[in-house]
């Protein structure tokens, strides 16, 4: 028995012109995002060595005229130093960019260490990296033989008594420290990135 004021359609109709209109909207509407164009693509990274260099300078907060001192300094003295003003100036900290025997000692830290974790790997290199950089500490002048005349002897008599300085250093200090040597890191090696030689 047929259910009172239904409405009846036959295959391929629907039921009410609410239900057609309602139909024809959803299509016009489905169509409409479909057509709508997409938004513009995103360009890839640029891989122009001189780009990436002064987006690298960018980062570390420095200009060209400044990366341009750092490279000038490398090359008629061997090294670039930096004060740095920690404690509101109470502390003066001076670092020194590191020679190429900085990579060697490291080389054979990690040698001796006969279970070496990540941590104590880190640890030591932190250490090592600021006694190859740090020059002075408020008012201790620490050795730099230069390295182009001094005797191996000598550079290395020279780090055993800055990193003996280092250990020295007062725990609450520590933290400033490294963080301005990274920092320091940073400044160079951005200034002396792949692409630096294009660029000036």
């Amino acid at each position: 028995m047929p259910i009172a004021n239904e409405t009846l359609s036959r295959p391929g109709e629907y039921a009410s012109r609410a239900a057609t209109d309602d139909m024809a909207k959803m299509m016009l509407e489905e169509a409409s995002a479909a057509a709508e164009p997409a938004g513009p693509a995103k360009a890839p990274p640029s891989s122009d060595p001189i780009e990436l260099w002064r987006s690298g300078l960018k980062t570390a907060g420095i200009t060209e005229d400044q990366a341009g001192i750092i490279l000038d300094s490398m090359l008629d003295k061997g090294y670039w130093e930096r004060d740095y003003r920690l404690f509101n100036g109470r502390v003066v900290l001076r670092l020194r960019t590191r020679d190429a025997a900085n990579i060697n000692r490291i080389m054979a830290m990690i040698d001796r260490i006969r279970v070496p974790t990540q941590v104590m790997i880190d640890e030591h290199i932190a250490q090592l990296n600021l006694a190859g950089s740090i020059v002075t500490l408020r008012d201790a002048t620490l050795p730099h033989p230069n390295v182009n005349t001094a005797t191996v002897d000598a550079i290395e008599d020279a780090f055993d008594k800055r990193r003996e300085f280092v250990s020295r250093i007062p725990g609450p200090l520590m933290p400033s420290v490294r963080a301005a040597l990274i920092h320091f890191d940073s400044v160079v090696g951005a200034a002396l990135a792949n692409g630096a030689a294009e660029g000036f």
